[in-house]
């Protein structure tokens, strides 16, 4: 025998002694503890029957499981398919015999027990007698409340046995067999999950009848009698609703104060909408929230303030992840009426914010699905990046004359679509190319007029700041310059500064006046496409007007420098460190000089070229 097939049959005699134990425990619960509770009338029948709902049922389900084994046993070591009995004890009406069986002994098995040890607590002749009971050998010690689940362990046992067996079918000798195991273990974790919602519905209206009993919506009178959430739910009866999932998460209402800025919250997500409770003590308090909004221009505190209603419907609803926190969400609330409120809700980790959107989405979902045809929502759960922009938009539509109105949900989608082959991830079509506009001259000299008006600007921009370096009043700056300009001795070292600026400044000016074009050159331009460039240069007699104040302000501050260094020199009596300096610095303003006066002596090297002239 090869060690898949030991495997195999290891798994086998488990799930076949497993079947044994499970009725054997069925029977303990009905001889040790039903009839002798019904014999001897320590407690009333109703709760009995509560204890131990459908109890002949499960008994007669498992019963026949265990003989179809038993009859596979007699066949003798190993043991061949059993997908025969496999298919007997969950397909057709036999799963369904199972379903129904296991669903009402365990759905209020939660409660029951609970129930269970409030009467063993009150009924002192009641507890000794199940005591005695529990001591008996047949019950390993347990108590009753430890034994009463042992239907939904086995049910939950099944997928995972049967699974490890089909790991271990050899799927190219007996493909069938596999195949039929692979068909059974769906079938189980189908027959478990709608068991298990069952047991979730019944806990959910039982959680609602507790709330409802400790419910305070006199927090919506806040707002006053006439609006209309307080109108809606100041009565409301949460046992008339249907309870899908609840749990606690924190509001975040914003401000600095770390206390203040969130509110821990027991949320409901009902059949058509999600209501936010906060527990005081023990009750449920239904209302307004206060919070914090940003503070921007022209925006008071009183404004930045904001309320947070504590009840949103499907039908107003947005929903997104958040984008940089892992564990937060936003529930937006849309209405026709005001602006969209947006809720930041963060849950205790990632998963619980996964199984928040997932509950949402499916909730979503049936709410779609009742309602008329024509009907949409505007809830919608997409990518944070949807409304990075900060606005928020309804996914309402009205349908157009003669379309086709659907029920399926527009929210949502990504969530329920995860496939990444879906239409949500599918590249937009790129759009058709379209014929590029030729620009004409006239629109470029239009361009040309603004850079002139840019540069003009920027020059009138960069005077002010040299008047502020030197003190200037700007208004003044023109008169001044011009003054300092035609002072032939100038003694202070800044009035040179000062000149040599000015005629940089003038000398941007000039070469930018040279580049405009004239209304003559425009038409030139326009006619002349295929003619050589037309080169621009600055007038020479300006230029050699700038340069040659340009070289007396640099020939003024070297004097000015010498005298310096020589008094300096005369108050210490030597050479100073910084007149070795000073001596670099005279050397490279007379290059300079020179350089100026070859500048001027000849045609500039290089030009723009604005265009095409016509003669040359």
């Amino acid at each position: 025998m090869s060690t898949r097939e030991q495997k195999r049959q290891d798994i086998i005699n488990e799930l076949f002694h497993t079947e044994r134990n499970h009725v054997r425990n069925i029977r303990i619960l009905d001889s040790v503890f039903r009839k002798p509770l019904l014999e001897s009338g320590l407690m009333p029948r109703e709760m009995i029957d509560r204890l131990f709902p459908s109890l002949d049922e499960v008994l007669n389900v498992h019963q026949s499981y265990s003989l179809a084994m038993r009859d596979k046993e007699k066949k003798g070591f190993p043991i061949g398919s059993i997908s025969d009995i496999l298919e007997g004890m969950f397909i057709g009406a036999a799963g369904e015999s199972l379903m129904t069986a296991g669903s009402e002994f365990t759905k209020n098995q939660k409660f029951t027990i609970e129930e269970l040890k409030k009467w063993r607590g009150r009924d002192p002749r009641l507890d000794q007698f199940l005591c005695e009971q529990e001591k008996r050998p047949e019950c390993r010690r347990l108590q009753l409340q430890s034994q009463l689940p042992c239907e939904h362990q086995r049910l939950v046992k099944y997928p995972l046995l049967l699974e490890q067996l089909a790991k271990h079918c050899d799927q190219t000798k007996d493909k069938i067999e596999y195949d039929k195991v692979k068909a059974v273990t769906s079938r189980t974790r189908e027959i478990l999950n709608i068991i298990d919602k069952q047991v979730a519905m019944v806990q959910n209206a039982q959680k609602l009848v507790e709330i409802q009993r400790n419910l305070d919506t006199s927090g919506l009178e806040k707002m006053g009698p006439d609006d209309p959430i307080c109108k809606e739910y100041r009565n409301i009866d949460l046992t008339q609703h249907t309870l899908i999932y609840d749990g606690l998460l924190n509001l975040y209402l914003g401000g600095e104060n770390k206390r203040t800025k969130s509110v821990v919250l027991h949320v409901l997500l009902l059949e058509d909408s999600i209501m936010f409770l906060q527990k005081q003590d023990e009750k449920f308090v239904l209302k307004f929230h206060t919070g914090t909004s940003a503070l921007g221009p022209g925006v008071g505190r009183d404004d930045a303030k904001q309320l947070h209603v504590p009840v949103i419907k499907f039908k107003n609803l947005l929903v997104r992840p958040d984008a940089t926190d892992k564990r937060s969400f936003y529930l937006v609330n849309y209405t026709k009426m005001s602006s969209p409120q947006m809720n930041k809700m963060v849950a205790s980790s990632r998963g619980e914010r996964e199984s928040w959107l997932t509950n949402i989405s499916d909730a979503a979902k049936n709410f779609i699905s009742i309602q008329p045809k024509n009907f949409r929502t505007s809830t919608s759960i997409t990518n944070m990046n949807s409304f990075s922009n900060g606005s928020v938009r309804s996914s309402y539509e009205p349908p157009a004359p003669g379309a086709k109105t659907t029920s399926r949900s527009q929210s949502f989608q990504e969530t329920a679509m995860s496939r990444k082959d879906s239409i949500q991830f599918r590249p937009l079509p790129t759009p058709p190319p379209t014929d590029l506009e030729v620009e004409s001259v006239g629109m470029k000299i239009l361009k040309l007029g603004e850079k002139d008006e840019e540069i003009a600007r920027a020059l009138e921009e960069k005077q002010k700041i040299i008047a502020e370096i030197f003190n200037i009043p700007p208004e003044e700056y023109d008169s001044i310059t011009d003054i300092v300009q035609h002072h032939e001795e100038k003694s202070d070292p800044k009035d040179v500064l000062l000149t040599a600026m000015a005629q940089v400044d003038n000398l941007d000016r000039y070469i930018s006046d040279a580049l405009q074009v004239e209304s003559e050159e425009e038409e030139m331009a326009a006619s002349a496409s295929a003619q050589r460039p037309r080169l621009a240069s600055p007038p020479s007699d300006r230029l050699l007007h700038i340069t040659e104040s340009l070289k007396t302000s640099l020939r003024a501050l070297l004097g000015l420098m010498q005298e310096a260094e020589a008094e300096a020199e005369e108050d210490s009596g030597g050479d100073l460190p910084w007149s070795r300096q000073a001596d670099t610095s005279e050397s490279n303003i007379q290059k300079t000089l020179r350089d100026l006066d070859i500048g001027t002596r000849s045609r500039p090297n290089s030009f723009l070229s604005l265009g095409s002239d016509s003669v040359e």
